[in-house]
């Protein structure tokens, strides 16, 4: 974000990706863990490719089918391919081609009551701002540790 004043200067704000690029192994299982996830869906939308292999690699240790996409307009696409087994969005806020806040106007109007976890780097006040009142089911900020995705993923789904 830039923010700027005449006469007063300029701020700029940047957020970097936490994760390197191959995203870290979580790690096996806890006991129980693996089986949280069985027979339940979760779609990943995010364009930090580092991330959802993270995610990916998380959900899927705990028994949970994944699909990726890289971008608004790619998981808008996977949602609509997949409406009726995806039991769950997690869905980055800023994103090319189709921000979060547009994919999931999109994704709600595919299916009313689509479950989805918007994810940022922004604080859940900022990055929630203009979702009140619409149906979100969480906010997770990045960057996440695999416990509280799972956390967050299970506490939206049951289980």
């Amino acid at each position: 974000k830039v923010y700027s004043q005449a006469g007063k200067g300029t701020t700029f704000k940047v957020l970097f990706p936490a994760a390197a690029d191959d995203a870290p192994d979580p790690g096996p299982a806890a006991p129980g863990r693996e089986d949280v996830g069985r027979g339940r869906t979760v779609l990943v939308v995010d364009d930090e490719k580092p991330v959802r292999d993270l995610a990916r690699k998380a959900l899927e240790a705990a028994g949970f089918r994944v699909l990726l996409a890289a971008d608004g307009r790619d998981g808008v696409d996977a949602f609509v391919r997949d409406v009726d087994t995806i039991d769950l969005v997690l869905l980055d806020l800023t994103m090319p081609r189709l921000g979060g806040a547009d994919a999931f106007r999109l994704i709600r109007q595919v299916r009313a009551d689509a479950r989805v976890v918007l994810t940022s780097g922004y604080t859940g006040g900022e990055a929630t701002n203009g979702f009140e009142g619409k149906g979100l089911a969480g906010f997770l900020r990045k960057p996440f540790r695999v416990q509280d995705l799972i956390a967050a993923v299970v506490a939206q789904l049951g289980g």
